[in-house]
């Protein structure tokens, strides 16, 4: 068996970003349930945080799997690629910066409530763009 890496480095940045991500997922669900335990016994803080750490987690997974699938070139999977990082960054980056501005009695400016949809779009469409992408290659 050869050691030889077949993933180009730039596929190795995105692999170990995806990866960081996921530790920061159990970091987050980690201080979820312990230190702020009692500030998610309300139920909406709650929703808000333990959704965007799910998203947070399927964008790191989006991440990896596109990342894995190594035979596209690479400009194909830079699009898909960045469109979960814009995920991650409007979808869970809002919901967590409502959780805690919430948390601390700040109010929430009305602007950002377009984040979320906008990253949940963001999302679904770098899904859509890698199957699109996957349809396309030539067998």
């Amino acid at each position: 068996m050869s050691n030889q890496n077949h993933f180009s480095p730039r596929n190795q940045i995105f692999i170990v970003i995806a990866s960081f991500l996921i530790a920061l997922y159990i970091i987050m669900d980690a201080i979820g349930a312990h230190a702020l335990a009692e500030h998610l016994k309300d139920s909406k803080i709650n929703e808000w945080f333990f959704t965007s750490l799910r998203h947070l987690l399927l964008g790191a997974i989006g991440i990896l799997v596109f990342s894995i699938f190594s035979h596209l070139t690479q400009k194909k999977l830079m699009l898909p690629i960045v469109l979960q990082f814009i995920g991650i960054l409007l979808f869970s980056g809002s919901l967590l910066l409502l959780v805690y501005l919430k948390i601390n009695s700040i109010i929430y400016p009305k602007i950002f409530s377009i984040l979320a949809p906008v990253g949940g779009f963001s999302f679904i469409l770098s899904w859509l763009v890698f199957g699109t992408l996957l349809l396309k290659q030539k067998k």
